[in-house]
């Protein structure tokens, strides 16, 4: 912790120093105010969390999994094979979702109920009871079926027919399980309950990747992918696709379109605009993808003028050119994709937008004042940051703002505007994704740009003492997640 102190080793302007001082500031106040059990929902409009009535039984599972944090910290200072640091970090993240769920003294339904019981059980429910049906006749009878009651309003009518045939595809393979099972609905349950945490720590792998592509060799690599599977959001929201499959989509796709900038290969770009698209098929939370690359093309476009006095010189036009053909590339696989399953299953990807906006837009607030959109957008950053991270979070801008200066001294690395971008799309989102909180589940999926960019800022700025800074991080995040889970109920 004397590290996160020292101004001798933060080489930083006094005003970032500040800053990692109130991040950890912000993050003690919220431990008392949970601790204490204060309602915020009481006093913040709108805000999600309750303050939970469950006891913890086994609460002090949390100390093994203190030793845990630490010894997996220095298993991978020990410079391992990249595989073996990626296993260690999967089965890390998967272990630690489990034991947070059976601090509730309920065994395997500490996570497992969470499938059977919320509000996204109906997905669930709805798989089984489609069981004899074809993913065809869903995929292409989705709208209907809802409007003539075969499924639900409530969830369908919020996600595109991909999220249900995702879970039809985990009721298929589900069946696969041995021994005799008292339902349907508790096969597929336990099923989702063995393999989803393991998909939620799979963006390790992608998040690894990508540090790899747009950075210099670091110690970020590790760390981004270390921060990940520490962070509370993604271990106290488990069975969810939020958490086991968003991040994974959008990790995967920002990987392959960063492939194509790197390696200029046209296809990959293509292919990149494709698999988004069947991203948007399961979530329309994935748009962010298409608004983070328009931001990257944008941000470099700005730059290119910004450094020319006179604006049509050749340097900049070229790279205007190159933009609109990386962009043009990219949307093409995207309405390719969309005229596919237009031509096959008559899906309109303009149409069912709407249809989801509008159920999402209107679910909790119906008139969207000028006053509601900048109190719903402070809210959701603050959500976010809490369950986040509030120093990762702070590190994240605080390097973004970094890339920004050094854009403008005429550096045109892609790892800055990427850095640069990402603050702007979290504000983008607050101000027009029109979401009234949750977003410590809804926004999950951005936390790989999270990690990934406060990873780089922390291996910039504590340089020799980064694995300190590392450990004092990760113990924090795992009081944090503790004190969520103690002190608030999802």
């Amino acid at each position: 912790m004397k590290d996160f102190f020292n101004t001798a080793i933060i080489r930083s302007a006094k005003v970032y120093y500040w800053a990692y001082i109130a991040a950890l500031i912000i993050t003690f106040v919220f431990w008392w105010i949970l601790a204490i059990r204060i309602p915020l929902a009481r006093y913040i409009p709108y805000w999600f969390w309750l303050v939970t009535t469950s006891v913890r039984t086994e609460w002090w599972l949390f100390f093994p999994l203190l030793i845990l944090s630490v010894g997996v910290i220095l298993i991978v200072r020990r410079n391992l094979r990249v595989t073996t640091s990626i296993l260690i970090f999967v089965v890390t993240g998967a272990i630690i979702q489990h034991a947070f769920g059976l601090m509730d003294g309920m065994g395997i339904d500490g996570i497992r109920n969470g499938t059977i019981i919320t509000g996204h059980a109906g997905f669930a429910r709805e798989a089984v009871s489609l069981s004899e049906s074809s993913f065809f006749l869903v995929a292409s009878s989705y709208d209907d079926l809802i409007f003539n009651k075969v499924l639900s309003e409530y969830p369908n009518s919020t996600k595109p027919p991909g999220q249900l045939l995702f879970y039809m595809l985990n009721e298929r393979v589900a069946r696969l399980l041995p021994g005799v099972w008292e339902s349907p609905l508790l096969q597929l349950a336990t099923f989702m309950t063995i393999l989803w945490p393991i998909l939620a720590s799979l963006p390790v792998i992608f998040i690894y990747l990508f540090s790899k592509t747009i950075y210099e060799k670091d110690e970020s690599y590790m760390i981004a992918s270390l921060f990940y599977i520490f962070t509370p959001s993604v271990i106290l929201i488990p069975l969810h696709l939020d958490q086991c499959l968003y991040p994974l989509l959008f990790m995967f796709e920002l990987v392959v379109f960063v492939f194509g900038i790197k390696k200029n290969n046209l296809f990959l770009l293509f292919l990149s605009g494709i698999i988004t698209g069947m991203g948007l098929f399961v979530s329309f939370s994935l748009i962010a993808l298409p608004l983070y690359i328009l931001l990257i093309l944008v941000i470099k476009t700005g730059t290119a003028f910004l450094l020319n006095r006179r604006p049509l010189l050749h340097n900049a036009t070229s790279v205007i050119f190159e933009n609109v053909k990386i962009g043009f590339v990219f949307a093409l696989g995207l309405f390719f994709w969309e005229i596919l399953l237009f031509l096959n299953i008559s899906y309109n990807v303009f149409e069912s937008y709407q249809l989801v906006m509008l159920s999402h837009i209107n679910s909790k607030i119906a008139t969207w004042s000028p006053q509601i959109i900048l109190a719903m957008g402070g809210l959701d950053i603050l959500e976010y940051s809490l369950w986040t991270g509030v120093p990762l979070f702070a590190m994240m801008i605080i390097y973004g703002l970094r890339s920004f200066k050094k854009l403008l001294t005429g550096n045109s690395d892609i790892s800055l505007m990427m850095g640069a971008a990402a603050p702007i799309l979290f504000l983008v989102l607050a101000l027009f994704g029109r979401t009234a909180g949750e977003t410590a589940r809804l926004w999950i999926f951005l936390t790989p740009l999270t990690v990934i960019f406060s990873a780089k800022e922390i291996a910039t700025t504590f340089r020799e003492r980064t694995w300190n800074t590392v450990a004092f991080l990760i113990v924090l995040q795992m009081i944090t997640t503790f004190s969520l889970k103690m002190w608030q109920d999802f």
